[in-house]
C-alpha cells in the first residue's frame, strides 16, 4: 500500500528535466528600458541644445534624434546651477559681498561684476561698492600686493604672468607696477628660474637635447619670466646654447 502511494506521488510530480527553462530577460532589453526611463526623467531636468523638445518619443527603443542618442544635452541639478536670487536691499547685497570676500580676496573690478549679477539696481550697487571701499574691505593696492606675493612665493610665477593676471582683474597699471617693484626687492627671479630648471631637468629622461631645452624655455616664458634671465640660467646649468625663439612682447 505504501509503495503504491509513493509511486502515485512520483507520477504526479512534474518532470523538471523535461520542463523548458523560463525565458531569460535579454540584457539589451534591460538597457533600453533603463535608458528610456532615464530619458523620461531628463525631460524636467535637462537643457537641450540644437534639438526641439518634441523629439522625445518614448518608444521601445531610442529615437535617432533623441538627446540621449546624440549627446546634445546638459544634465544639471537645479539646486546647484540655478541663478542666484536677485537682491533688493543694501544690507542683503552688502552681506553677499562679505561672504564673497570671506572665500577669497577680490579686486574692485571683480567685486563690481559679482554684485552686478545679484541686483538690477545700479544705485544700490554704487552705494554698496562705496561702503566696501570706505570700510577698507576693497583696496586694489592691498589686493595687488597680496596677489603678487602669493603668486611669487607659492606658485613661483614671473612678473609678466602676474602683470597679465592683475590686468585681467581690472587692477590699474600703476598699482601693478608698484607691487611688482616691491616684490623684486624681496625675491630673486634668477634663483626662481634656476630652481624651476633644475626641477624640470630631474623629471627629464635620457639626454638633454634641443627639444627638451626648448620645452623648458617655453614653459618658463609662459610662467612669466624674462627671456634673458631664462637663457642665462639655461646655459649656466645645461652648458648648451639655447636655440632662438620668437620673444613675446611684454612690458611693465
Amino acid at each position: 500500500m505504501a509503495s503504491r502511494h509513493r509511486a502515485r506521488s512520483q507520477s504526479q510530480r512534474p518532470n523538471k528535466a523535461c520542463e523548458e527553462p523560463p525565458p531569460r530577460r535579454q540584457t539589451g532589453q534591460r538597457v533600453v528600458r533603463a535608458v528610456c526611463g532615464a530619458e523620461q526623467d531628463l525631460q524636467n531636468s535637462a537643457v537641450f541644445l540644437r534639438e526641439p523638445p518634441n523629439i522625445l518619443r518614448l518608444s521601445g527603443v531610442l529615437s535617432p534624434h533623441s538627446p540621449l542618442a546624440t549627446g546634445h544635452f546638459f544634465f544639471y541639478s537645479s539646486g546647484v546651477f540655478s541663478r542666484p536670487r536677485k537682491l533688493d536691499t543694501e544690507d542683503e547685497l552688502y552681506q553677499a559681498a562679505l561672504r564673497a570676500l570671506m572665500r577669497r580676496a577680490h579686486s574692485v573690478h571683480e567685486m563690481k561684476q559679482k554684485l552686478a549679477r545679484r541686483t538690477d539696481n545700479e544705485l544700490l550697487l554704487r552705494v554698496v561698492m562705496a561702503r566696501l571701499k570706505e570700510n577698507g574691505q576693497l583696496d586694489d593696492e592691498r589686493y595687488a600686493q597680496q596677489f603678487t606675493r602669493n603668486r611669487t612665493q607659492s606658485r613661483k610665477q614671473g612678473k609678466f604672468r602676474i602683470q597679465r593676471e592683475l590686468r585681467a582683474r581690472g587692477v590699474p597699471d600703476r598699482l601693478i607696477s608698484s607691487a611688482l617693484e616691491e616684490s623684486a626687492t624681496q625675491n630673486d627671479q634668477a634663483a626662481m628660474v634656476r630652481q624651476r630648471i633644475k626641477r624640470k631637468l630631474k623629471s627629464c629622461r635620457g639626454e638633454i637635447d634641443d627639444k627638451k631645452i626648448a620645452s623648458i624655455y617655453g614653459s618658463l616664458l609662459r610662467a612669466g619670466f624674462p627671456s634673458d634671465v631664462i637663457r642665462k640660467e639655461l646655459q649656466r646649468i645645461t652648458h648648451e646654447a639655447v636655440p632662438g625663439f620668437e620673444e613675446p612682447s611684454e612690458s611693465i
